[in-house]
């Protein structure tokens, strides 16, 4: 029976690796043991010279993005088990390259692999996608300049932009509901009836509890009790909770001490402009023409009066009101876009310390 489970994960500098993370999915590095999991994989939307060795990709974003600066987004699926093979991997690589493009068609590197999940008589398919933000806009940069900032008004001068379109929580919700259409529409088109409903168990109308996926620590803690003969409890269901618990209650506390740390950046800036405009405002009141008494200087050697002349003064009244322009609307979206991170990272804290309100409280809790 088609089962419906698509969960959603950012990875930052402060709380993972891109490389590690792609070295899993792709089964690489210290993963390739279990090489014959994989039953497909690609990679796409990747400067050129990452595509022939996509992992040099993940590494330089490991390397060059900006500290506590997201890596990527992990996307983990549940795949219909009534699909053949190919079917899975024809639906999983349509649904990830949907993802990985903007809203305006732009691209965006990503890595894709499909599990078998058919490990101890389990049938568990399901697909990784990992989504870099940074757009893919055909202009050539080595690594260390693709993750430097970006330059809206000399896009070659600088790195890749970012898109913020993966942030919001209304892109989580658009990405769970494409996933159950796509679906939905490939078991109709090779003949099955069953559907998957992205929805919740109270929105949908049904009166039973939540199911839940295990992940591997907790399915190989059940597929152990299996084998000893011991009886099938909840316990891999209970270890998989407290494992979440734990994985929350560490982003919400990389969320909060980025918070300290953007609130303490946007003092300091707030400092420097504040002595730059004291500087700008000192320096418009102290350009005048030379002084009486420097005029009547005439032995001053020209290397003293050249010390001793102050800037040249500017004399219309258009470049001063130009530069006035400028830095006002410079500085008025600088602090606009300052607001928005800041409302946008405590919408992330309190929703994490919400859902994790809601979560049930086992007795024997080992996050606390």
């Amino acid at each position: 029976m088609a089962i419906y489970h698509l969960h959603v994960k950012t990875v930052s500098r402060g709380t993972g690796s891109a490389k590690s993370k792609a070295d899993y999915i792709a089964r690489e590095g210290k993963y390739q043991s279990d090489q014959k999991e994989l039953a497909y994989s690609e990679s796409g939307h990747l400067p050129k010279w990452a595509k022939a060795t996509p992992k040099k990709y993940w590494e330089a974003a490991d390397t060059y993005e900006r500290a506590n600066g997201r890596l990527c987004v992990h996307v983990e699926f549940a795949l219909p088990a009534e699909l053949s093979q190919e079917q899975q991997v024809e639906l999983a690589k349509e649904f990830c390259k949907k993802l990985a493009h903007t809203s305006h068609g732009q691209k965006l590197p990503y890595s894709m692999a499909i599990h078998k999940g058919q490990s101890n008589g389990e049938n568990n398919p399901h697909c990784h996608l990992i989504i870099n933000e940074r757009i893919n806009d055909g202009i050539e940069r080595q690594p260390g300049d693709w993750f430097r900032r970006s330059n809206s008004k000399y896009p070659a001068s600088g790195g890749a932009q970012k898109t913020e379109e993966l942030r919001p929580k209304f892109w989580l919700h658009d990405t769970r509901k494409l996933w159950a259409e796509m679906a939905n529409q490939a078991l109709e088109k090779n003949g099955h009836k069953t559907t998957i409903d992205h929805r919740t168990l109270a929105a949908q109308g049904v009166e039973r509890e939540p199911q839940y996926h295990l992940g591997p620590a907790a399915a190989a803690m059940e597929r152990k009790n299996k084998a000893a003969g011991k009886p099938v409890t909840d316990r891999g269901l209970e270890y998989q909770k407290q494992l979440e618990i734990v994985e929350l209650e560490k982003e919400i506390s990389s969320l909060e001490r980025q918070k300290e740390k953007d609130d303490i950046a946007s003092g300091e800036m707030k400092s420097a402009k504040d002595d730059f405009h004291s500087r700008y405002e000192q320096w418009k009141a102290n350009k005048v023409s030379i002084p009486v008494e420097q005029k009547e200087r005439a032995d001053v050697s020209t290397s003293e009066k050249e010390i001793d002349t102050p800037r040249p003064q500017v004399n219309t009244e258009s470049s001063r009101a130009d530069f006035n322009a400028k830095y006002e609307r410079w500085k008025a979206e600088k602090q606009a876009k300052e607001l928005a991170e800041k409302q946008e990272k405590q919408r992330q804290i309190d929703k994490q310390k919400q859902e994790q309100a809601k979560r049930p409280k086992s007795r024997g809790d080992f996050s606390r």
